[in-house]
């Protein structure tokens, strides 16, 4: 056994992933403006559901009773989804039915 040859073995070995984790696709929740909705309303919408504190709750209302519409929050799309439906039930506790939501993806249009 002494006359046995010193063999060193290199091993290399290389991963690959069969896909590159990416983030998530990012969904916009956008609130329309209405002649019917009070403005009480929509600050208690964006703290309840969208946990805006009450002032910037004030602002982002005024930017929506300014404009036809605002973004007013962005999650992945199952987040945005359960934000939809938590704020459709709080317009049907509330009785403001003609408050309307929608969801797009992130920086696209929304329909007026």
């Amino acid at each position: 056994m002494a006359n046995q040859p010193n063999h060193t073995t290199k091993v290399t070995t290389t991963v690959r992933t069969e896909r590159e984790l990416r983030p998530p696709q990012m969904y916009d929740v956008v609130l329309y403006n209405d002649n019917v909705t009070t403005m009480e309303f929509v600050v208690a919408l964006l703290m309840t559901v969208f946990e805006y504190d009450r002032e910037a709750a004030v602002s982002k209302m005024l930017q929506i009773h300014h404009s036809t519409s605002q973004v007013i929050a962005t999650y992945p799309k199952t987040v945005a989804e359960y934000k939809k439906q938590e704020a459709e039930a709080f317009k049907t506790e509330w009785g403001y039915p003609y408050c309307r939501l929608e969801i797009v993806p992130h920086g696209g249009e929304a329909h007026p």
